[in-house]
């Protein structure tokens, strides 16, 4: 039982699809044909592999809290990733070697072409020795090594989060709406709009609230719809606010002044400072929940069934589960798709009691039922989740359109007769479930992350991720990058940005988001990208003008 209580460590399927990879190389014979001295290297190769694994799940937990760690998985990373692209090259070179040798009686011919590419590269000594090196050090890390992980509990793949009524937010409805139908004239002087700001912190539901009071038909029966702003009732949300400049709040609120006096603005922030500067009201402070409502939020989202509800035990460890979520919607939510179906109390005791819980990061504050929401992940679905760092926060992205980059990235495992896009399918629906993802306003396809899990996918990205929003970020874009995305909105020259290329020439990803009618760049800029980054997986060419 003790093996189910793992989620796997982010590294394990990187581990599972280079050895994968590598015994296929072993079993052709028509590959190495005789060339012992590669054998030997690629059993090396192997041996590493097999003696990593096992102290993976270890390592994993430890980095958050000795640097000595957090260093070696970042080298032990950085050494798979050349692993790989080494072992792809070999297996690109000798099925090219094979396409172009039909007949059999010259194989011999496509073994010395491979064997020459082995020995004239001089790469596979030194990556081999690297490696070597770095799973050495595990020794004197006192790693513990823990059992292979048994996802046999895995969420199912149809099963997806159901609409449900709110819970703990009647009474701070019922404000909002007071303040927002009641008073029209008591706003002052010729003020026509009323700004009134819910201030919360992340994650605390200031947005479910706003959808809740916008969606009310109280609401829309008192508010005009549609039609110019001039001589019209109107009630906008500004979902999110940080900008705590005044001039800038006056400029945003000058095409709302001609609206009808009763007009209301509703505003989300984090922030005091930022209501102060734009209220008209006293701003409405979000609390967390009590314990009962946050109890109500994580046994919906678990959907544990009655019979194992009427189990005491288990009740006793989800309440005092829940007792760690603050008070938080959205912790309560994440725990319970973590728990989604598992009535198993000893599992549900293990995550009480992880240590998880106790640790923190000095770069950014990450809820910490966020943060053992996502150590108990499987780990074919952290490293899908980590690579949705490449979008901007609020980004809205297309499943069909994530699941093809998944497929580029070889982060899809077969199974049975699936196609890869039944299971990137199936990927998805489990972020779904794990409440790592959400439908953006019903609209097909199209979804976002909440800030707070943005969040946590920033801090887990170590230096392999780059996300470049303005061109001054390009020169801080590490040697080890492996996957980069760049913000087609930031104003800088591409020819310049691309001049970083050389720093990154195993990059795996090279796309741009927030491409639009404004973003072109001259065509003759995609040779330069294919001939520097030789390792691509996945590069868009929506910002190029082709034929």
């Amino acid at each position: 039982m003790a093996a189910k209580l793992y989620g796997g460590a982010y590294l394990s399927s990187f581990v599972d699809d280079i050895l994968d990879n590598l015994s296929k190389i072993l079993e052709d014979d028509s590959v190495l044909n005789g060339n012992y001295s590669a054998l030997g290297l690629l059993e090396r190769l192997e041996k590493c592999l097999f003696d990593v694994v096992p102290v993976l799940d270890d390592a994993e937990l430890k980095q958050f809290t000795d640097k000595r760690v957090k260093k070696w998985l970042l080298d032990l990373q950085d050494s798979l990733y050349f692993a790989d692209d080494f072992l792809d090259q070999l297996s690109t070179k000798a099925a090219t070697a094979t396409a172009t040798q039909r007949d059999p009686g010259i194989s011999s011919s496509c073994s010395r072409l491979v064997d020459s590419y082995i020995e004239d590269s001089g790469d596979m000594e030194t990556i081999v020795r690297r490696l070597e090196s770095v799973v050495s050090r595990k020794s004197y890390l006192r790693l513990k090594e823990t059992a292979k992980v048994d996802m046999s509990w895995r969420i199912p793949s149809t099963s997806l989060v159901e609409p449900s009524d709110i819970c703990g937010r009647k009474e701070d409805k019922e404000a909002i709406l007071k303040l927002l139908l009641d008073g029209d004239d008591a706003v002052d002087g010729d003020i026509s709009v009323n700004v009134i700001p819910i201030v919360g912190m992340g994650g605390i539901g200031k947005t479910t609230l706003a959808q809740l009071v916008y969606h009310d038909d109280k609401v829309k029966d008192n508010f005009d719809f549609r039609g110019n702003l001039s001589r019209q009732k109107f009630f906008v949300v500004l979902d999110d606010v940080w900008d705590e400049n005044y001039d800038d709040w006056n400029k945003l609120l000058k095409p709302f002044q001609k609206g009808v006096k009763g007009s209301k603005i509703l505003i989300t922030t984090r922030s005091k400072k930022v209501a102060s500067v734009v209220q008209t009201v006293s701003p409405h402070e979000l609390k967390s929940l009590s314990d009962e409502d946050c109890w109500l939020v994580f046994s919906k989202h678990a959907r544990v069934s009655t019979v194992s509800m009427d189990n005491p035990t288990l009740e006793k460890v989800g309440r005092d589960i829940v007792k760690k979520c603050d008070g938080l919607p959205l912790a309560a939510q994440a725990l319970g798709g973590l728990l989604r179906g598992n009535s198993d109390v000893m599992h549900w005791n293990h995550l009480l009691k992880s240590e998880i819980w106790e640790l923190s990061d000095d770069r950014i504050y990450v809820v910490p039922a966020l943060r053992i929401s996502y150590y108990f992940l499987p780990s074919y679905l952290k490293q899908c989740f980590v690579y949705c760092s490449l979008y901007p926060k609020d980004y809205k992205f297309s499943k069909d359109e994530l699941i093809l980059l998944w497929m580029a990235e070889n982060f899809l495992q077969p199974v049975g007769r699936k196609t890869m896009e039944e299971v990137g399918g199936e990927y998805f629906d489990e972020l779904i479930a794990r409440s790592f993802f959400q439908p953006y306003n019903n609209l097909e396809n199209t979804f976002v992350m909440y800030d707070l899990v943005h969040d946590l996918a920033m801090i887990l990205v170590r230096e392999f991720y780059f996300r470049a929003e303005k061109f001054p970020d390009a020169v801080e874009i590490d040697i080890k990058t492996r996957h980069l995305s760049y913000n087609a909105k930031g104003n800088y020259p591409i020819s310049e940005f691309l001049g970083v290329c050389d720093r990154v020439e195993h990059t795996r990803t090279f796309f741009e988001v927030n491409v639009g009618l404004w973003t072109s760049l001259k065509t003759e800029n995609s040779p330069f990208i294919l001939s520097q980054l030789k390792y691509l997986r996945a590069l868009s060419f929506k910002c190029f003008h082709l034929e």
